[in-house]
């Protein structure tokens, strides 16, 4: 490249991020405007708002029926807050702003940046560098599926603490590993994003004798936990009892509650069945990538976070923030397989998980979505992952290989 070109590219590149990011603001701040729906981010907002300017703790009945009386589901029992205190300091700033539009308006340019910072982290740690074309695709479509807008315009905090999970498993990888311990304790500030796969980070760090991220992620914790007991001391028994209520949010929420719902006979035990098969499978998946190198943990941390929806904790489209990173995992294995005939495999794939996702919210009703994107996305998504295994797990071909093609 010409140096006066890449030099103009250099500068133009920062101006280019700041207004798409000023851009992205002015777009959210007319939606907010004049659109206040059945979002999340209202109960992160009201939430902390309420103790920061009555002193009334989050998780009281107090603030629920403020939340309540602020949401237009007026009187919904699981309107209540179910992040940790910790978790809760990242909403302070935006609880400190009167505007509850401008408040959300900033929050949603956050996530949306968060959501695009995740995608770039995938594409880096599992090495996919393919045309331009299909990348850009990829990034397209995964900004504009179902999942993605649902989450930013509701404001979930799961984008987030996606990018968190992510950002962590790339310090992993480059070995950075005191970053990657903070970084997964701050992946905590969503609970059930993180309740399965982080036990099976946890035992992989602990085969490959990585002390140094164990030793940041539980003395972050356990700092940040006391630092919530210095402001509110029974915070941890206050959230875990509002955590308990949340298996009712927009049930169903499991594949339990989903059979039941169907078979009110039987369904409770068939739905606990399937659970236990794909807990079982779980176990000999994290058993069989102990001790192995990242690419194997890689691929076994995107099976846990797509399994993890179906082993009998609440799930929803909010756990799907993370389901980039098995998509990424799937379209790098595919074109390490099949090289550039592989191109057509991998955008037909994103176009049926984009129409598909889109076409099931337009096509079902919203009680039937929760059930349709709890079995149907998360099933594709393992067979896509089985699909590239052999592929996703070996070492890289050879320069060698390469050249034969």
């Amino acid at each position: 490249m010409n140096p006066h070109r890449k030099i103009a590219v250099t500068a133009l590149l920062p101006l280019l991020f700041a207004v798409t990011i000023f851009g992205l603001f002015l777009v959210s701040y007319r939606y907010t405007s004049h659109t206040q729906g059945e979002e999340r981010f209202i109960v992160y907002w009201a939430g902390m708002r309420s103790w920061l300017m009555s002193g009334t703790s989050p998780y009281s009945d107090e603030t629920a029926s403020y939340i309540q009386a602020l949401t237009v589901r007026s009187g919904d029992v699981n309107a209540r807050v179910t992040y940790p205190l910790y978790g809760g300091f990242i909403f302070l700033p935006f609880a400190a702003i009167s505007s509850y539009a401008l408040a959300r308006a900033l929050w949603m340019t956050l996530l949306g940046v968060a959501l695009l910072m995740t995608l770039l982290l995938c594409l880096r740690q599992t090495g996919w560098r393919s045309s331009v074309g299909l990348l850009s695709f990829f990034i397209l479509s995964s900004l504009l599926g179902y999942p993605s807008i649902h989450l930013l315009i509701n404001g979930n905090a799961t984008i987030l603490a996606g990018l968190f999970l992510v950002a962590a498993l790339e310090a992993i990888r480059s070995e950075r590993d005191a970053f990657a311990g903070i970084l997964l304790a701050l992946a905590t500030i969503q609970p059930l994003l993180v309740a399965v796969v982080l036990p099976f980070i946890i035992f992989w760090l602990f085969s490959q004798k990585r002390w140094l991220v164990l030793s940041w992620l539980a003395g972050l914790l356990v700092f940040l936990s006391v630092i919530g007991i210095f402001f509110i001391p029974d915070w941890v028994f206050q959230w875990f009892r509002n955590l308990l209520n949340y298996s009712d949010y927009m049930p169903p929420a499991s594949p339990s509650a989903a059979f039941h719902q169907w078979w009110p006979g039987v369904g409770r035990q068939l739905g606990w069945g399937f659970s236990l098969i794909f807990v079982v499978s779980l176990l000999g998946e994290w058993w069989a990538a102990r001790r192995r190198d990242f690419r194997w943990f890689l691929w076994t941390v995107g099976l846990t976070l797509v399994l993890a929806q179906w082993i009998g904790l609440p799930s929803g489209v909010e756990n799907y923030a993370a389901f980039v990173l098995p998509t990424a995992i799937f379209a790098y294995a595919s074109e390490q397989r099949g090289g550039k005939k592989a191109h057509w495999i991998i955008s037909l794939i994103l176009v049926v998980l984009f129409l598909g996702t889109w076409g099931i919210y337009f096509r079902v009703s919203t009680g039937q979505l929760r059930s349709a994107l709890l079995f149907l996305l998360p099933l594709i998504m393992l067979i896509l992952l089985y699909w590239v295994r052999w592929w996703a797990i070996r070492p890289p071909r050879l320069f060698v290989e390469e050249i034969r093609e």
